[in-house]
C-alpha cells in the first residue's frame, strides 16, 4: 500500500508541474529557463535542509572528512545526468503539447466560425 502511494504522489506531482510549466510558457520562458530555476530552487532546498540538520546534529563526527570513490562520483553524475534529461525532456515535450493544441483550437474555432457564417 505504501508503493502504491508513492506512484500516486510522484503521479499527482507531474501533473501539477505542468500546470507551472504551462505558466512559465506563457510568460515567455522556454525549457532552459524552466529546467535552471527548478534545478536553482532544488540546491537551494537542499542546502537549506544540510544547514539546518547540521546545527541539529549534537552527535560526534566519526570523520570530519568524506572520501567519495571515483566509482560513485561517477555513478552521482550518471543518476543526476538522467534526472536533468528526464526535465528537460518532459518540458520540451509540454511546450510541444501546448503549442499543438492551441494551434488545433484555433484552426477549428476559425473553421467552425467560417462555416457557420453564412458559406451555406
Amino acid at each position: 500500500m505504501k508503493y502504491i502511494l508513492f506512484v500516486l504522489a510522484g503521479a499527482c506531482s507531474f501533473g501539477l508541474l505542468s500546470t507551472f510549466v504551462k505558466k512559465a510558457y506563457e510568460s515567455g520562458f522556454n525549457v532552459g529557463d524552466v529546467v535552471g530555476s527548478q534545478n536553482l530552487f532544488g540546491v537551494i532546498m537542499l542546502w537549506s535542509l544540510v544547514f539546518v540538520t547540521a546545527k541539529s546534529d549534537k552527535q560526534p563526527k566519526a570523520s570530519s572528512a568524506f572520501k567519495v570513490t571515483r566509482r560513485q562520483a561517477l555513478s552521482l553524475m550518471a543518476v543526476g545526468t538522467t534526472t536533468g534529461l528526464t526535465g528537460m525532456l518532459y518540458y520540451a515535450a509540454l511546450q510541444y503539447i501546448f503549442g499543438f493544441v492551441r494551434d488545433y483550437l484555433v484552426v477549428s474555432i476559425y473553421v467552425d466560425g467560417h462555416l457557420a457564417g453564412g458559406n451555406r
